[in-house]
């Protein structure tokens, strides 16, 4: 990511969070290990958040698909009810996007979905609710991009953001 991209993604995030207050971090203790300078916090917490994901998937037994019983014991299949997904929502989401030609994970920028959205939109609005009923996720959606973004100024301040990339 260049300089100025960082820069203008920081600035959205930054317009975005109600709390306006900025936190330093100028100590942190891991794993035993005192930090105070900040490329090591930095770092630190890079490597820990990029390796979240993976060790959970390691502590995960993968012998079978009922695992999950183990801990989740109970089911309440009427504990969450979402509307069905429409078309016309699809389209008026579509057309909140940005005017930009960047481009997702998927490949396809906004320009072109906002082109197709008409066509598109029943199709999507039926995958939407196929996976809200069946509670799948197709893993696509599951896939996120973790950055770290630096402020300016004498102290290194790490901003994770998850960029997700479909």
């Amino acid at each position: 990511m260049r300089p100025q991209e960082s820069t203008a993604l920081f600035s959205v995030i930054s317009s975005l969070s109600k709390n306006k207050t900025t936190t330093f971090i100028n100590k942190m203790s891991f794993q035993k290990e005192d930090l105070s300078e900040p490329s090591e916090i930095c770092n630190k917490l890079n490597n820990y958040f990029c390796s979240v994901g993976a060790k959970l998937a390691q502590s995960l037994s993968s012998g079978s698909n009922n695992d999950f019983i183990k801990y989740l014991p109970f089911s309440n299949k009427n504990s969450m009810f979402c509307s069905p997904v429409t078309p016309d929502e699809i389209i008026r989401i579509l057309y909140k996007l940005p005017n930009n030609t960047a481009s997702g994970g998927d490949g396809i920028n906004s320009k072109v979905l906002k082109v197709i959205g008409s066509s598109i939109a029943t199709p999507l609005a039926h995958i939407f609710d196929l996976s809200f009923t069946s509670g799948e996720v197709p893993e696509l959606l599951k896939v996120a991009k973790v950055i770290l973004i630096y402020k300016k100024g004498k102290e290194i301040n790490p901003v994770i953001i998850a960029l997700y990339l479909c």
